[in-house]
């Protein structure tokens, strides 16, 4: 099994980014790229890197991404609080938008 199988084979059985990262011991820009890669190769859709997100750590990736628009930056120590990273923000931002979401309906 490779590394970005490996990946996704964490997050379908319920683990978020963070969690990958430390259960693999690599970066969570490392888990981010290779579940990239797999939606890039069929395997995964960008809901199921959403959907492994907690609903408590949706809350808090999306009150940090609200509150960077004040700040103009996302406040990483609230995001290490609640055991994420920056990294899982920006990912966020992006699979919140309502076309990548609805976009895998298709």
């Amino acid at each position: 099994m490779t590394r970005k199988e490996e990946a996704e084979r964490l997050l379908r059985s319920g683990l978020y980014p963070s969690q990958i990262a430390s259960q693999m011991d690599i970066s969570v820009s490392s888990v981010i790229q290779y579940l990239r890669t797999r939606v890039g190769e069929g395997a995964l859709r960008l809901s199921d890197i959403y959907l492994a997100f907690p609903a408590d750590k949706r809350a808090v990736l999306e009150e940090a991404l609200e509150g960077s628009h004040e700040r103009g930056y996302v406040d990483s120590r609230s995001l290490q609080h609640h055991g994420l990273t920056t990294d899982e923000a920006e990912l966020f931002r992006g699979l919140r938008l309502r076309r990548v979401l609805t976009g895998d309906m298709y």
